[in-house]
């Protein structure tokens, strides 16, 4: 058997053997791992296309935020704003906030306001079926729980589904109960895809977990995959793998399948790497038998030891036009015939690269950047066509020496030696900006990237490109001072607005505030027309019978007793003339704010009095009618009067949820329990009585709510609780 065959059959039974534990090791393991992290790399991608509709959920709830706790929008659902709707729910709204759809709702879920939009058209659109009617009060969408709280999700509608967020309606101070919803959306169709991929994977699709595409056995794991993992993997074929992740509605229910393809990049790779390998272990069997048939061959060696002599000579001289000589007609020779013909292709080679670098550098020369060369400490070895025209760099200045730092404006050296010390260490050029000088003086602004050169795995120097931005800077400058005049004039004009905006709020106060004045007037007297034509009519009826009374008397003592009854209805027609003097007198006057430790130190008491004042309200002023000093007095007055005997009145305060609560309580006779319901009316068990009516009506036009909760026989107490607004304390109580 020939010594080729021999060494060839050997070898075709290592290689056979080699390649079939390789091939077993390399399947069942790097295969693995290679399928392992490709699964790995599309459920990153999984979560971060859930991310992506996540934050534009997110940023749906912030545009939501600022329509919901706004005033405005709290006047247009009570019915005060009527020109809301044409101030901020006009289709360039709909087109600035990127939004198909807005409605608000009141707090039983009627739709005051919806409407769509189309920014493909432009123009306003018919408004689902679903926002035509009332919605549910229990829908998530009206869920008005916490005032700082915006529920978002995804409402699957006929056509497309649709991205929604709602928001509580109320004050922006989130003051107040809400007063109903605002519901933004944006549909999740063609174009809303389209933007989320181009952020995420261009392969990104939704599809509805009703869709006949999608097998129901499918659908069932992803849906019980839900929350445990990113999604549910598999492989389409040898080319794609594909990637689902449930996505449910705004209910919790059945809503959206999110799909992601992708090419299997990762697994053609180890399949690549694997049959590199494999390829390196044939390679090195090829050398292994080639060894052994050496060993083998003892005749062989000075053939081949004079072969490598020869091969070695034309190495040493680099001339490729020589040739090796071996007799024979075996695989020696084949071997030297081999190494003639490559011989051949390097010198041919050789002739390719010189035309090639020549090519290369005359690109080089022609292109409109400036390209150079330099050693590490900082001589100019080479600067193309442009650098020369800029610069004046040429042969004769670089074969005499030249240094970079000449044409760095001084500012700029050291930061240059530290960006190539940078460089050095194995750090990228990130591309740095200087200062330069041209040929003619003048100084241009560039970007430098740079890059190491080697020869023999040794840094030799620098290669680098210098980008001129020098009139890019200019024209940014340019635009820098442009916006900052429009923002100038931007602003002025805005302090006009305001200016004029704030004036004629000024002019809507003082008519609403003028207005007010004539209601409460027409009010009173009208009341106080009733008051006294029915208590004087009463009064004036009663002196006639006493006068009648008189005729008849027959001694003076009757007569006596009768003139004093008639003094005392004249007394009383007195004081109810004085008192509806005092009652008119309420809401003209400019409300201030009074301090209430004061007025009640300003109660006057009757000289021969044995009554003791209490006073343990401290630092509390109320926005009031200066009668309130009045209201006061009555409660000491009635105290006095009606109290039979009372030695002490008292007053207190304490904070309450509604605002703040004044107490006044004597320890008299205290109320009839069958009077406690008619104690604020104007008649009493058929006697004109008109304090507390006031002192009522006082209250009733101030917003405070009085009430009595005395105990009969241990005394009167009155409690007003004071709104929020009206009172301030400067002493914790």
């Amino acid at each position: 058997m020939k010594l080729q065959k021999k060494t060839l059959l050997v070898f075709v039974v290592l290689l056979i053997s080699v390649l079939v534990v390789v091939s077993i090791f390399f399947s069942t393991i790097l295969l693995a791992s290679y399928s392992a992290l490709e699964e790995q790399y599309i459920e990153k991608d999984l979560d971060q296309a859930v991310s992506k509709l996540d934050d534009e959920l997110f940023s749906m709830s912030s545009i939501a935020r600022d329509w919901g706790p706004w005033d405005d929008t709290v006047d247009f659902v009570n019915g005060n704003d009527p020109n809301y709707i044409n101030s901020n729910l006009q289709p360039y709204g709909f087109d600035n906030l990127n939004l198909n759809l807005i409605v608000l709702t009141n707090t039983r879920g009627e739709i005051l306001f919806s409407g769509a939009y189309d920014p493909g058209e432009k123009v306003m659109v018919p408004v689902p079926a679903f926002f035509s009617g009332q919605l549910d009060p229990k829908n998530p969408l009206m869920n008005m729980s916490d005032p700082h709280r915006v529920t978002s999700g995804i409402l699957m509608l006929p056509n497309d589904p649709m991205l929604v967020v709602s928001q509580p309606i109320l004050h922006s101070n989130f003051t107040g109960t809400p007063k109903g919803v605002v519901i933004m959306g944006r549909y999740l169709n063609r174009a809303e895809i389209s933007k989320l991929a181009e952020l995420t994977r261009p392969s990104l699709a939704f599809t509805r977990t009703d869709d006949p595409a999608l097998s129901p056995d499918l659908v069932m794991r992803i849906r019980e995959n839900n929350g445990a993992a990113p999604g549910i993997i598999r492989q389409l074929n040898a080319d794609q793998i594909t990637g689902y992740a449930f996505i449910p509605d705004i209910y919790g229910n059945d809503g959206l399948i999110l799909q992601i393809t992708e090419p299997r990049d990762i697994y053609r790779q180890g399949l690549n790497t694997t049959l590199q390998v494999l390829l390196i272990i044939i390679l090195s069997g090829v050398f292994l038998g080639l060894v052994v048939i050496i060993l083998l061959d003892r005749f062989l060696l000075e053939r081949m030891k004079s072969l490598a002599h020869q091969v070695y000579t034309i190495g040493r001289s680099g001339s490729a036009t020589e040739h090796v000589k071996i007799e024979g007609d075996d695989e020696l020779s084949g071997l030297a015939a081999e190494i003639n013909r490559m011989l051949e292709t390097i010198e041919q080679t050789q002739a390719k690269v010189q035309v090639s670098e020549a090519r290369f550098r005359g690109l080089a020369e022609n292109m409109p950047l400036i390209i150079f060369e330099m050693d590490t400490t900082g001589n100019l070895l080479y600067v193309n066509k442009t650098g020369v025209e800029i610069f004046g760099v040429t042969e004769d200045r670089i074969a005499r020496g030249t240094t970079i730092r000449y044409y760095l404006s001084p500012e700029n050296i050291g930061m240059m030696e530290r960006g190539l010390a940078a460089v050095l260490s194995g750090g990228p050029s990130l591309g740095e900006t200087y200062t330069l000088k041209r040929l003619d003086g003048s100084l241009m602004r560039a970007i430098v990237f740079t890059s190491l050169i080697y020869q023999e795995d040794q840094v030799t120097g620098f290669r680098g490109i210098v980008l001129d931005i020098t009139e890019r800077l200019k024209l940014e400058e340019e635009i820098k001072k442009l916006n900052h005049d429009l923002e100038v004039r931007v602003r002025e004009r805005t302090e006009e607005l305001a200016e004029m905006v704030r004036k004629l709020q000024d002019e809507n106060a003082e008519r609403k505030r003028v207005e007010e004045i004539m209601l409460l007037t027409n009010a009173k007297l009208s009341l106080m027309n009733d008051v006294a034509y029915q208590d004087i009519q009463n009064k004036v009826t009663a002196l006639r019978g006493f006068l009648g009374l008189i005729r008849k008397a027959k001694t003076d003592d009757e007569r006596g007793v009768l003139y004093d009854k008639e003094n005392t209805v004249l007394e009383n027609i007195h004081n109810l003339i004085k008192n509806t003097k005092n009652y008119q007198k309420m809401g003209f006057d400019q409300p201030e704010w009074l301090d209430v430790e004061k007025i009640i130190q300003g109660i006057i008491l009757p000289p021969d009095h044995s009554i003791t004042i209490k006073n343990g309200i401290k630092g509390l002023f109320i926005h009031s009618d200066p009668l309130i000093s009045r209201v006061f007095q009555i409660f000491v007055d009635n105290a006095i009067t009606h109290g039979k005997k009372t030695t002490c009145v008292s007053f207190s305060c304490r904070k309450t949820r509604e605002g703040i609560t004044i107490v006044c309580e004597d320890d008299g006779a205290g109320i009839p329990a069958e009077e406690k319901a008619r104690i604020f009316s104007r008649v009493v068990a058929g006697e004109g009585k008109f304090s507390l009516f006031f002192v009522h009506e006082f209250f009733t036009l101030s917003g405070v709510a009085i009430t009595e909760t005395g105990e009969p026989g241990q005394g009167a107490r009155f409690e007003m609780t004071v709104p929020k607004g009206i009172w301030r304390q400067t002493d914790v109580i």
